[in-house]
C-alpha cells in the first residue's frame, strides 16, 4: 500500500510549495531563531532605546542575607 509513499510524497511537496512560500518559511525561521537574542540584548542593556542622558539606572540593595544550615549532627 505505501510501496512509493516517500518518492509520491517528496514529488507532491516539491510541486505544492511555491518560491513565496518557502522564503517566508525561512524568513519566519530565522525571526524565531533571532528574536531571544534581540530580546535579551535589551533586557540587559547592549542595546538601548533613547538617548544615555535620559537612561535611569535601577540599583538593587540587599540589606540582609540569610543563610540556612542544613547539616544536623548525631
Amino acid at each position: 500500500m505505501f510501496h512509493n509513499f516517500g518518492a509520491v510524497f517528496q514529488f507532491t511537496l516539491k510541486n505544492q510549495l511555491t518560491k513565496s512560500l518557502k522564503v517566508f518559511v525561512i524568513l519566519i525561521a530565522l525571526l524565531l531563531l533571532l528574536a531571544p537574542g534581540v530580546i535579551m540584548g535589551f533586557v540587559t542593556g547592549v542595546f538601548q532605546i533613547g538617548e544615555e542622558d535620559d537612561e535611569k539606572q535601577i540599583v538593587f540593595t540587599v540589606d540582609t542575607i540569610y543563610t540556612v544550615d542544613s547539616y544536623q549532627p548525631e
